[in-house]
């Protein structure tokens, strides 16, 4: 019953942040984001190692974070995905007289996701079924919004970037505030 909930939980608020990161046109409210906490948390060890290069080399190493966090973030929700839907897949195996271990669980879950579809675990009962297929289903969709949206995302960096370069061309080089 525990792991039917942390599943169904996990899956839940992943579906969530992804629906309002990606999706959602304005802006969400909420104290409490995990793409939040994930931006905080990866921001803090990318800046302090920033801080060990020097020069052109620390500029550099900043201006790649925006674009490989975002990967990262795409990469952490479709990890927890995975994990929340092998819980559930855990929970729905306890009728199944072969019962895998959890780490089996994780792993048709995975395999699922990507829809590989090895076939050396299968699912045994009706409500595993069910969720192979949903998951199955999901994760094409879920690649495909990361598909389609990785274009719209190098827009806005190509729009940004080519507003610094206007602010440099004004500014001169190098820049003074006269």
């Amino acid at each position: 019953m525990i792991y039917t909930i942390v599943g169904a939980l996990i899956v839940a608020i992943i579906l969530l942040e992804a629906f309002e990161t990606i999706i959602l046109p304005r802006r969400v409210t909420r104290r409490f984001r995990l793409t939040r906490l994930f931006y905080i948390s990866t921001w803090r060890p990318w800046r302090g190692f920033a801080h060990l290069l020097q020069g052109k080399t620390r500029e550099n190493f900043i201006s790649f974070y925006g674009p490989a966090s975002l990967l990262f973030l795409f990469g952490a929700w479709a990890s927890a995905l995975i994990i929340g839907f092998g819980f559930l897949f855990f929970a729905a195996a306890t009728k199944d007289p072969t019962h895998p271990p959890l780490e089996t669980c994780f792993y048709l879950s995975g395999t699922t996701f990507f829809t590989l579809g090895l076939g050396d675990v299968t699912p045994h009962t009706s409500a595993e079924r069910v969720m192979a297929v949903f998951e199955s289903g999901l994760g094409l969709g879920f690649l495909a919004l990361i598909i389609s949206y990785l274009p719209v995302i190098y827009q806005a960096f190509s729009r940004r970037e080519v507003s610094i370069v206007l602010l440099d061309a004004r500014a001169g080089s190098p820049q003074t505030s006269a």
